[in-house]
């Protein structure tokens, strides 16, 4: 998979846009400059025509890497509290760390 990345840095905060080139995957990474070690794993997506296929499974195997790569040492996310995702992530390490009941959500994170 050759990623196509995107990068934004603003005062407090540094973001990464990937993208592969045929446009079947889009994920962002990013980082509050006052925490230097979360990374922030977001807006992840995986086109219709090619759910089912692994290609999710392998994009989270890069994000550790990436995340190594850069000098963190944990992954966080937040998805819908009763997506399938919360099982899927925990089932890749992820654990759960806190929910927010009005967005109907949960962050999770994964030491690395």
């Amino acid at each position: 998979m050759h990623l196509i990345d995107h990068f934004y840095e603003a005062d407090d905060m540094t973001v990464i846009s990937f993208m592969d080139k045929r446009g079947t995957v889009f994920f962002r990474l990013y980082w509050y400059h006052d925490n230097p070690t979360s990374l922030i794993f977001d807006d992840f997506s995986v086109d219709k025509d090619y759910r089912g296929r692994g290609v999710g499974t392998t994009v989270m195997g890069l994000i550790p890497d990436i995340a190594k790569g850069l000098g963190f040492n944990i992954i966080s996310l937040w998805c819908i509290k009763d997506s399938w995702l919360v099982d899927w992530y925990k089932r890749l390490g992820y654990e759960y760390l806190e929910e927010y009941p009005e967005e109907n959500a949960v962050w999770l994170r994964k030491k690395i």
